[in-house]
């Protein structure tokens, strides 16, 4: 208990980044609470909101605390506003759903998901600095994010498609060597850019292999799906759910 409190005593409050911090962490454990309530019916809802505060929460500490080279976020204004928007877009379509339709729901928000993870590790891939050696952990996470989260993307447009009638199935023996050369590909590219990056002589990273790794992803992820019925998109959805996550 004593060393709690020594613990907290250390705590600079005043520092914003050491309360940015516990607000994530405070966030992480609203995340656990809410997916574990999701896993029955009766708590399923009440799981859902507080995984919901949980985001918001993170969000808004992030808009007031967070530093980039100790200056504030900037534009917070068109941040504030994109968070309407898409907060008012999500009540308006959940709303109008209707039960029957909850799966295509679910793959179109899985999706969206997707989309962000991708958009980040590409946002984040030209601050990479290798100017004191390859930074192996920025690309390990930010390789793979592009990968799978664009996978998820597509795989959950295709999913939510064929959910809604859209799109018909796609069997033919090709896709399957096909799908496993794609897989093959982009591993390589990962293993590309690890292994033998182009650093220029700014630090920087040469981003062909990311953008390649991008345009092959969204289409295996259309190939990996499209063969697959729609009575076994529910079990799709679960896995490209896992990916995103």
């Amino acid at each position: 208990m004593n060393t709690i409190h020594e613990v907290i005593k250390t705590l600079r409050f005043t520092d914003g980044q050491s309360l940015l911090e516990l607000i994530y962490l405070i966030a992480s454990i609203l995340f656990v609470f809410g997916l574990k309530m999701l896993s029955k019916p009766e708590s399923a809802r009440k799981g859902n909101l507080w995984a919901a505060f949980g985001m918001s929460l993170a969000i808004i500490a992030t808009i007031l605390f967070h530093r980039v080279d100790g200056e504030p976020i900037r534009h917070i204004p068109l941040i504030l506003l994109a968070f309407a928007i898409g907060a008012t877009a999500g009540w308006v379509i959940a709303r109008r759903v209707k039960m029957t339709a909850m799966p295509q729901l679910v793959s179109l928000f899985n999706g969206m998901g997707g989309a962000c993870a991708a958009l980040i590790a590409l946002m984040e891939f030209p601050h990479i600095d290798a100017t004191g050696g390859i930074p192996y952990g920025q690309l390990i996470t930010i390789m793979p994010g592009v990968m799978i989260g664009t996978v998820s993307f597509t795989g959950s447009m295709i999913a939510f498609g064929k959910l809604n009638g859209n799109i018909g199935d796609l069997r033919t023996k090709a896709l399957r060597p096909v799908n496993i050369l794609l897989l093959l590909v982009m591993l390589l590219l990962i293993v590309w850019v690890l292994v033998r990056p182009e650093i220029y002589a700014d630090g920087h990273i040469g981003a062909l292999p990311v953008y390649l790794l991008l345009a092959i992803s969204a289409v295996y992820g259309v190939l990996f799906v499209m063969p697959i019925g729609g009575a076994d998109m529910p079990v799709v959805i679960s896995l490209l759910n896992s990916f995103t996550g």
